[in-house]
């Protein structure tokens, strides 16, 4: 089970959501946990920034599979797996947690070209071990949202020509 955020890929997000202080952060994370009280969706897949797995799932089929280093598409390869032993993704609509993205990968001083040869390597061992395309992994969408997120940084950090460069690559990367 995940939670939806402002701050992931796929159906977990909720689309333009600006929240600008911890006071409207919470008080939106109240409001929503009353208006969507006991709304779960199904999905099929998850972003493993935060998750509620039970035990048996993880007795079933173990842990995240460490191939994939420090992180991306670990968490989808999670879902698969769970998904594959015959357990459902679901989504909690009442849970928000507001994600800042990618804290692991600035605290380690990952730049872009770091976290996105990471990206790039890591979509291609998923794709490899479940058989897909390149494009059917997620990792042009993960590494839009990812520029995207540099983009607004360096907008709120004043580097406006940085921030349009980076929005110009998230537009690049997935155009849709």
């Amino acid at each position: 089970v995940g939670p939806v955020s402002n701050h992931v890929s796929g159906a977990q997000l909720i689309d333009g959501l600006s929240l600008d202080s911890p006071a409207a952060i919470e008080a939106y994370a109240r409001d929503r946990a009353q208006t969507h009280a006991g709304q779960v969706r199904a999905a099929d897949r998850l972003v493993g920034f935060c998750l509620l797995i039970r035990d048996k799932v993880l007795t079933d089929i173990g842990l995240f599979d460490e191939r994939f280093g420090l992180g991306n598409f670990e968490d989808d390869d999670y879902g698969r797996r769970a998904m594959a032993a015959g357990y459902g993704l679901r989504i909690a609509d009442a849970s928000f947690v507001y994600h800042f993205g990618h804290r692991t990968f600035h605290a380690l001083a990952f730049t872009t070209d770091d976290f996105d040869a990471l990206l790039a390597e890591n979509a291609a061992k998923y794709a490899e071990k479940w058989d897909l395309a390149l494009d059917e992994t997620g990792y042009p969408q993960t590494r839009a949202l990812y520029l995207h997120g540099q983009a607004i940084a360096l907008r709120e950090a004043g580097d406006r020509e940085g921030a349009l460069a980076a929005f110009v690559a998230a537009l690049k990367a997935y155009p849709h």
